[in-house]
């Protein structure tokens, strides 16, 4: 298992895929993480993680695809900078204590998405407000939403 903090992360100058889930961090997401820039999909589910979701994510914008931080101790709000992700395609955040709701920037600006995954106590306007033809599914007290362009 692991153990402790994620700075490492940041030193890994050319990782793609990082895979963390069910180890006992009990760690926040650290602001360096931002620094990996190749960094494609990032799955931390199950970790213990505490604190915010840092807004500097949004600088990996050029590389971030997937991001699974479902399973956590995750609060405070879900930061906006995650529209820069222009890239994204699966946002996981079921299972957290987040405060708010879903920014209504990541519904307009990320035109890539194609699911979110907030529990049903986080407001979000993804599904009424994006222009995507949606598919809401109710599961286990979350929202699970698959986008599929217009095309």
């Amino acid at each position: 298992f692991l153990k402790g903090d994620l700075e490492w992360v940041s030193r890994m100058r050319a990782i793609r895929e990082l895979w963390i889930d069910n180890n006992p961090l009990s760690a926040q997401i650290p602001e360096s993480l931002s620094r990996a820039s190749t960094l494609a999909s990032f799955s931390a589910g199950s970790c213990g993680l505490t604190g915010s979701i840092p807004a500097s994510l949004g600088n990996l914008a050029d590389s971030m695809t997937h991001l699974w931080l479902n399973d956590n101790v995750l609060t405070s709000e879900i930061p906006g900078d995650l529209s820069k992700l222009s890239n994204l395609q699966t946002l996981s955040l079921m299972r957290n204590e987040f405060n708010g709701g879903v920014p209504s920037e990541i519904c307009f600006e990320l035109g890539r998405l194609q699911t979110i995954q907030v529990d049903s106590s986080v407001p979000c306007e993804c599904c009424t407000c994006c222009g995507h033809n949606s598919i809401s599914v109710q599961n286990i007290g979350t929202r699970v939403w698959k986008h599929r362009s217009n095309g």
